[in-house]
C-alpha cells in the first residue's frame, strides 16, 4: 500500500504507534500535504535512528541481565 492511499488519520495513527511526538506528526503532515517527499523521508529517518538508539540501550540492559544469569548459573554448578 502506498502512503498516498492512506488517510491522514491512518498516517497519524501509525506515527503515534511508533512514538512520534505531536510536533513531528504535525511537521510530517505538513510535508505530506505539500508533497515534500524529501522532508517526509528526513522525518522518518530521524525517528528510525531514535528507535534504534533506544533498541541498543535496551539490548545493553538485556546483555547485563544475561551476564548476571550466566554468573549465577556457573556459580550454582560449581557448588
Amino acid at each position: 500500500m502506498s502512503i498516498h492511499n492512506m488517510s491522514s488519520d491512518a498516517i497519524v495513527s501509525c506515527l503515534k504507534d511508533i512514538g512520534c511526538q505531536q510536533k513531528d506528526i504535525d511537521c510530517f503532515l505538513d510535508s505530506y500535504q505539500k508533497k515534500d517527499i524529501n522532508k517526509q523521508i528526513l522525518i522518518l529517518k530521524r525517528m528510525r535512528c531514535h528507535l534504534l538508539e533506544i533498541t541498543h540501550q535496551y539490548q545493553k540492559k538485556v546483555d547485563c541481565l544475561d551476564y548476571i544469569l550466566c554468573q549465577i548459573k556457573n556459580n550454582k554448578c560449581k557448588k
